[in-house]
């Protein structure tokens, strides 16, 4: 190992025991997404022009309804430009974006820190993992205090080759805070941020009850009252067809084999039973 190679890495190791006791801003930020909230400290001396910019632009609510472009297992994930909100920016939100001058940054890139490229606007990365090869090319300016495995929940979302995610995974707000309003506010645990899987519709599956009362009932009052019984039988034909075509095709959820099966079965029932009725 040569001398300067050596030098380069006592420098990366003093940069990264020191990196975790850097003087925090007293405001954290707060970022609540689909999988939970996520704390960020601030170094306010590291990076004074950055933090607070985007001190100003959370209490503006800039990042209000931005998203996760970018989710790149074992590197980082990415906030959006705030143009791509879900939400037009009002006057003032617009009057604030702006490019933050390029910094010194001796701050290595770690696992967890927040980093901006040198010009950049609004969009910023979490680390999740070192990336020592990213050191001068982006400036760190704070590291996530709570909520990385947020996150890390992010990567089992489906994606493209860019790592761009197939679900929208919204940065509902971004909200500074101080740490004793962190302390009395209750924060969302991570939760999967993957789109859940559709239940039973449960219209249909009380349709089938429905379904069969309704058949029993007609058959037990066929004799007595021959009409109404009829009545009920072809009303429940048109309502199971209904269901069936309902429950099998997918209008917004998977199709239920299981319940396409049951009302099958329960209609080939009813219609043996009418062929059976004697009006």
């Amino acid at each position: 190992m040569t001398v300067a190679a050596l030098a380069g890495l006592l420098g990366w190791a003093a940069a990264w025991s020191a990196a975790p006791g850097l003087r925090l801003a007293d405001e954290r930020l707060l970022l609540r997404t689909v999988g939970g909230d996520v704390v960020v400290g601030l170094y306010a001396d590291a990076a004074p022009e950055h933090v607070s910019r985007l001190l100003k632009l959370a209490r503006l609510g800039v990042y209000d309804s931005a998203h996760f472009f970018r989710v790149a297992p074992g590197a980082e994930v990415q906030v959006s430009e705030v143009e791509e909100r879900s939400l037009p920016l009002s006057p003032e939100q617009a009057s604030a974006v702006a490019p933050l001058p390029d910094a010194a940054d001796a701050l290595p890139p770690l696992r967890g820190s927040v980093v901006m490229a040198p010009g950049a606007r609004t969009s910023f990365s979490i680390l999740l993992a070192d990336r020592p090869r990213a050191k001068g090319r982006a400036v760190v300016v704070g590291r996530v205090e709570s909520g990385l495995d947020v996150l890390e929940g992010f990567l089992v979302i489906p994606r493209d080759e860019h790592g761009r995610p197939a679900a929208r995974l919204e940065l509902i707000a971004l909200e500074p805070v101080f740490q004793e309003e962190l302390d009395r506010r209750r924060l969302a645990p991570a939760r999967s941020a993957a789109p859940a899987a559709p239940g039973r519709p449960w219209t249909a599956t009380a349709g089938l009850f429905v379904l069969v009362l309704v058949s029993a009932a007609g058959w037990l009052v066929r004799d007595r009252f021959p009409r109404a019984a009829a009545s009920l039988f072809l009303v429940n034909v048109l309502v199971g067809v209904f269901l069936l075509v309902a429950v099998l095709l997918p209008w917004g959820s998977r199709p239920d084999p299981f319940l396409g099966t049951a009302l099958f079965l329960a209609l080939l029932g009813l219609l043996t039973l009418m062929t059976r009725f004697e009006t």
